[in-house]
Protein backbone atom coordinates (compact mmCIF):
# COMPACT_ATOMS: atom_id res chain seq x y z
CA UNK A 1 0.00 0.00 0.00
CA UNK A 2 2.90 2.51 0.82
CA UNK A 3 4.49 1.70 -2.18
CA UNK A 4 1.64 2.56 -4.35
CA UNK A 5 1.28 6.10 -2.79
CA UNK A 6 4.59 6.89 -3.34
CA UNK A 7 4.24 6.37 -6.87
CA UNK A 8 0.99 8.21 -6.95
CA UNK A 9 2.35 11.25 -4.69
CA UNK A 10 5.36 12.28 -7.17
CA UNK A 11 5.77 10.84 -10.52
CA UNK A 12 7.80 14.07 -12.23
CA UNK A 13 11.35 12.72 -10.44
CA UNK A 14 12.06 9.04 -10.70
CA UNK A 15 13.04 7.31 -7.56
CA UNK A 16 14.99 4.19 -7.79
CA UNK A 17 12.91 0.73 -6.99
CA UNK A 18 14.87 -0.38 -4.47
CA UNK A 19 14.91 2.71 -2.25
CA UNK A 20 11.38 2.67 -3.05
CA UNK A 21 10.35 -0.73 -2.09
CA UNK A 22 12.36 -0.99 1.35
CA UNK A 23 11.39 2.67 2.55
CA UNK A 24 7.73 1.50 1.87
CA UNK A 25 8.50 -1.66 3.95
CA UNK A 26 10.01 -0.35 6.71
CA UNK A 27 7.61 3.15 7.23
CA UNK A 28 4.75 -0.15 6.75
CA UNK A 29 5.83 -1.78 9.71
CA UNK A 30 6.70 0.99 11.65
CA UNK A 31 3.59 3.10 11.74
CA UNK A 32 0.07 2.48 12.30
CA UNK A 33 -2.62 4.63 9.70
CA UNK A 34 -3.11 7.81 10.12
CA UNK A 35 0.59 7.97 10.68
CA UNK A 36 1.60 5.89 7.98
CA UNK A 37 0.42 8.42 5.78
CA UNK A 38 1.79 11.12 7.40
CA UNK A 39 5.19 9.50 7.10
CA UNK A 40 4.36 8.79 3.14
CA UNK A 41 4.00 12.54 2.99
CA UNK A 42 7.11 13.26 4.27
CA UNK A 43 8.98 10.76 2.57
CA UNK A 44 7.82 12.33 -0.75
CA UNK A 45 8.65 15.71 -0.05
CA UNK A 46 12.07 14.37 1.02
CA UNK A 47 12.65 12.61 -2.18
CA UNK A 48 12.27 16.39 -3.66
CA UNK A 49 14.09 18.17 -1.35
CA UNK A 50 17.21 15.91 -0.43
CA UNK A 51 17.41 13.27 -3.04
CA UNK A 52 16.75 15.59 -6.01
CA UNK A 53 17.76 19.05 -5.10
CA UNK A 54 20.68 18.70 -2.37
CA UNK A 55 22.07 14.74 -3.37
CA UNK A 56 25.40 15.97 -2.17
CA UNK A 57 24.61 16.16 1.78
CA UNK A 58 23.60 14.70 5.15
CA UNK A 59 19.89 15.08 4.80
CA UNK A 60 20.39 12.94 1.53
CA UNK A 61 22.03 10.26 2.84
CA UNK A 62 19.46 10.22 5.93
CA UNK A 63 16.66 10.50 3.24
CA UNK A 64 18.51 7.71 0.52
CA UNK A 65 18.64 5.06 3.69
CA UNK A 66 15.68 5.75 5.64
CA UNK A 67 13.40 7.84 3.51
CA UNK A 68 13.08 9.99 6.39
CA UNK A 69 15.15 12.47 8.78
CA UNK A 70 16.78 11.76 11.95
CA UNK A 71 14.17 14.94 13.38
CA UNK A 72 11.44 13.59 11.36
CA UNK A 73 11.82 9.94 13.00
CA UNK A 74 12.25 10.91 16.56
CA UNK A 75 8.60 13.71 16.09
CA UNK A 76 7.09 9.96 14.33
CA UNK A 77 8.46 7.99 17.41
CA UNK A 78 7.19 10.29 19.47
CA UNK A 79 3.82 11.03 18.68
CA UNK A 80 3.49 6.88 17.60
CA UNK A 81 4.20 6.28 21.56
CA UNK A 82 1.81 8.59 23.03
Amino acid sequence: MAERVLDELDDSQPTPLRIKSEHAERLAETYDEPLLYLAVELLAANRRKWLHGKPETNGAQQVERHGLTRNQRAWLNDVADQ
